[in-house]
């Protein structure tokens, strides 16, 4: 597998939550290929910016209408940009 960008993975994890029964930890783990300590970093980080919510009652999370908006503004970008180009981007800003 290619190297993903954070933009690419974000977008998995909304994309894999965004059904509207909710989704399990574990299925957007598996959905995104990402490793437990990984799916616990961009859960964290995708409910501190509002894009995702957790239903502690049915313990499944929800891609919210902010993240949504985020899927739609990303998908809109890439149509623009390719996301292998914003990897060589982001691979030369950081040599």
């Amino acid at each position: 597998m290619k190297n993903r960008t954070h933009h690419d993975i974000l977008a998995k994890v909304l994309e894999t939550a965004k059904r509207t029964d909710g989704t399990t930890k574990t299925r957007i783990m598996y959905g995104a290929y990402l490793s437990s300590n990984q799916i616990r970093e961009y859960i964290a980080y995708c409910q501190g910016h509002g894009l995702l919510s957790y239903d502690a009652r049915k313990r499944v999370y929800k891609t919210t209408l902010k993240g949504m908006k985020l899927l739609e503004i990303l998908a809109k970008m890439y149509e623009i940009v390719p996301s292998d180009t914003i990897a060589e981007i982001s691979q030369q800003s950081t040599a």
